[in-house]
């Protein structure tokens, strides 16, 4: 959250929205993310210069299983193939 607030040289208790602090701004963020206000959450990542090369990480994976669908359309064995061991790998990283 630091890094992403540093990076929109912005700080949510000096604009007066969280007066007590950072404990009270962590706190209420927590919160809203906990409260499916997911939006808040996203927001920080985006603006976290770290985050940056997961997000594009993920947009080119999508970008790449998407070209997989539309080849696995076609009744070619070796293009299912390729997209059910990618979604395979995906699977085992992602959930263990």
């Amino acid at each position: 959250m630091g890094t992403a607030w540093a990076s929109a040289e912005a700080y949510l208790w000096g604009k007066g929205l969280y007066v007590s602090g950072i404990e009270t701004a962590k706190v209420n963020l927590t919160l809203r993310i906990y409260s499916n206000a997911w939006h808040v959450h996203t927001k920080l990542a985006i603006l976290n210069p770290s985050a940056r090369i997961q997000i594009h990480q993920y947009a080119k994976s999508v970008s790449e299983l998407f070209e997989l669908m539309l080849s696995g359309s076609s009744d070619s064995l070796e293009d299912k193939m390729k997209f059910k061991e990618r979604i395979q790998w995906t699977r085992r990283t992602v959930f263990g």
